[in-house]
């Protein structure tokens, strides 16, 4: 991976990715994401992939077969939330697993306990299993603990959507405070009342391409309009 001194974050130039029935399509994609942005993509609404094929690229979990790909500084992901927890173990257990595997000294993570545990709204089962929260709480509490990991770029497969507006006021307050000290946050998602919330900027791939790039209330608006109707 390269790495660069200019605003971009990101940069990606020509991306294509081999074909493959199980993942979405990738075809000579180009787009810059500059440090600072808060920015929503939106994939393929007609298929059902467990996670955008783009993030796998950014994040080095896949080559792509041409084009260039450079990254601006150390890179966060939340992939798959039935990664990222030990289900069997309680909410404040896995507080510590995870900012332990993240570079966290027990001491840190001590510090930032209970800021997590109540920014994340589990108090009230924080030493249950993690298997009994819900999708909201776990992608929350994912998000909160990697909100004190040094990293320059976060990228999250927001696979649901948040509908508890203290979450989400919660989850806004954390990404505000990490961008305006020059971190940039990515998330791939369905959800357009979540991307309202959090970013300013969307993107729609759609068969493999980039079909639209601009603010977010225009981007949403021409997803819903593209997936009601049905376009391919």
């Amino acid at each position: 991976m390269e790495t660069f001194n200019d605003n971009a974050a990101i940069k990606l130039k020509n991306i294509s990715a081999a074909e493959d029935p199980q993942k979405e399509s990738v075809k000579n994609i180009s787009f810059t994401i500059s440090k600072g942005e808060v920015v929503a993509f939106f994939n393929d609404m007609d298929r059902h992939f467990k996670r955008s094929r783009i993030m796998d690229l950014i994040t080095l979990k896949e080559k792509s077969s041409s084009g260039r790909i450079r990254v601006n500084g150390t890179v966060k992901s939340i992939s798959n939330l039935s990664k990222v927890f030990d289900p069997k173990l309680s909410g404040r257990k896995n507080i510590y697993l995870r900012c332990e595997r993240l570079g966290m000294s027990r001491l840190e993570t001590e510090i930032v306990e209970s800021e997590i545990i109540h920014c994340s709204k589990i108090e009230n089962c924080v030493d249950r299993p993690v298997e009994k929260y819900t999708d909201e709480q776990k992608m929350c509490l994912a998000l909160m603990i990697d909100s004190y990991i040094k990293r320059d770029i976060q990228i999250v497969n927001w696979a649901m959507e948040i509908k508890d507006e203290n979450l989400i006021d919660n989850i806004r307050n954390k990404t505000k405070n990490f961008v305006d000290s020059g971190g940039t946050f990515i998330m791939f998602s369905k959800s357009i009342n979540n991307a309202k919330a959090l970013c300013k900027r969307g993107i729609i791939i759609k068969n493999g391409e980039i079909i639209a790039d601009g603010s977010i209330d225009d981007i949403c608006n021409f997803y819903l309009e593209i997936t009601e109707r049905g376009i391919k």
